[in-house]
């Protein structure tokens, strides 16, 4: 939207428009490439809402047209070239294809270039200025009763076949099919809520508490959807704080565009647009884990929390600017702490690999003093201890670990290992297998003939009887 405010606005002299079509251009072509649905739906819904806001609405559409437009033919051709868009392509037929894709978008900023020239030269008449205006309206109804049309298709289409958990090939076909995995998230979402209801699972536990619920073995971090991973985790309280926050940045963003007049409302208006797209995005992905995205659309808040805004006097608060750097200095360490913890067990395990113990124990115990809460730390310890011979002290680290997490599979089917392979103890090795096996039942560890049916077999033939 910066792009179309700088082209748009009155008063741009040619150069400044240039600049901001070529913007324009250069932003539809990055989003048709990253070949996401939700992001060309959002991006649909910010012109929109330009066009709702701006007085400019005319000049808008035409410079969208110029500058879309060769976006769109080049991103047509990107499409054909399977060495561009798939997973797998061998790298000389990405090198030739992808100089053609950078001669022909510049070819394309040359045409966009063209275009806006051209059109700054002439002059419109009242009469054509008036049948331009019709086409494009028409054309707008059109495209949202299209858009309208493909989400009714899709939501149909999603409760008949019900949590549908195929996976989606990321290539242009994507943009033609209504499938999407993320109705089987957002179910599995709901059902760690509605299992943990009403204060959720806990931060950051929707990979592990969804175990339970999902339908194949691949693993997902979050459940594609900001709203449903708040309540899945934190419960009704965190989706009510995350209402709250969306209530706060709607308020800012309606009061600014209240405040300003004339050009300072028309920048406003393109800053709005930041926020708008950032949340509609949140609710089908997980834009609030990308700081190179939500950093952007908080700035963008901030800048209209105080455009038109009186300027007042200057007052100290000491105790305000301390609580202030307390309150960063809590958010650096909780955002750094579990990295810093992942790096360390990263670094004890190779320590194990070349079997420098005290290293490796090291290490371990300062992951386990930079993030209390994983259970990383103590398997890496109980790993060091069952390479040492201490079968019993790596036991006491195993079981600390399920006592730590015992919704989390993982903590369980590393204990049943330990009994099955170090202890050779089938009853117990049962037990704790069955019990991962309970939390996780569509994991990829489960293989016929593996460790869990043979302690099954082995618990049978009586293995937990006590011996005479």
């Amino acid at each position: 939207m910066l792009g179309l405010w700088l082209a748009t606005s009155g008063g741009r002299r040619a150069p400044v428009r240039v600049v901001g079509a070529l913007l324009t251009y250069a932003a539809t072509l990055a989003l048709l490439l990253t070949l996401s649905r939700a992001g060309a739906v959002a991006g649909v819904a910010v012109v929109a809402l330009w066009l709702a806001l701006t007085s400019e609405r005319l000049a808008s559409g035409l410079l969208l047209a110029a500058s879309a437009g060769p976006a769109a033919l080049v991103g047509a051709w990107v499409f054909t070239r399977p060495a561009l868009v798939e997973d797998i392509a061998l790298r000389s037929d990405r090198e030739a294809d992808g100089a053609v894709f950078g001669a022909l978008a510049l070819a394309g900023a040359g045409a966009v270039v063209l275009l806006v020239l051209l059109g700054s030269r002439r002059t419109l008449s009242e009469g054509a200025h008036r049948r331009l205006a019709r086409a494009l309206a028409v054309v707008a109804g059109i495209a949202v009763l299209a858009a309208g049309a493909l989400l009714v298709a899709g939501a149909v289409g999603a409760v008949s076949q019900g949590r549908d958990c195929a996976e989606v090939v990321n290539d242009p076909g994507r943009f033609g099919s209504l499938e999407s995995a993320r109705l089987c998230w957002w179910g599995e979402a709901w059902d760690v809520f509605a299992a943990n209801a009403p204060e959720g699972a806990g931060a950051g536990s929707f990979e592990v508490a969804r175990k339970r619920y999902r339908l194949d073995a691949r693993n997902v971090l979050q459940p594609h959807s900001v709203p449903l991973q708040q309540l899945s985790d934190g419960g009704v309280v965190a989706l009510v704080l995350l209402l709250a926050v969306i209530g706060a940045a709607g308020a800012v963003c309606v009061c600014a565009l209240r405040r300003l007049r004339d050009e300072e409302r028309a920048a406003a208006a393109a800053l709005v647009a930041a926020p708008a797209a950032y949340l509609l995005h949140a609710l089908v992905d997980y834009s609030w884990d990308f700081l190179a995205v939500t950093a952007p659309t908080m700035l963008a808040l901030g800048v209209l929390a105080g455009a038109g805004q009186p300027v007042g006097q200057a007052v100290r608060r000491p105790l305000l600017g301390v609580a202030a750097v307390l309150v960063a200095l809590g958010v650096l360490v909780s955002f750094s702490s579990p990295r810093l913890a992942d790096r360390a067990v990263r670094a004890s395990t190779r320590a194990l690999d070349d079997g420098d113990f005290e290293r490796a124990r090291d290490r371990a115990e300062r992951a386990e003093l930079l993030n209390p809460l994983s259970v990383d730390p103590l398997v890496a310890l109980a790993r060091i201890e069952e390479r040492r011979g201490d079968l019993d002290a790596a036991e006491d680290f195993y079981v600390e670990a399920v006592e730590l997490q015992p919704e989390n599979p993982a903590t369980w089917y590393a204990l049943g290992i330990f009994e099955f392979e170090a202890r050779e103890r089938m009853c117990a090795a049962y037990r704790f297998l069955n019990e991962a096996y309970t939390l996780d039942p569509s994991g990829n560890q489960w293989v016929v003939g593996g460790p869990l049916d043979v302690a099954r077999d082995a618990v049978n033939a009586g293995a937990c009887e006590p011996s005479s």
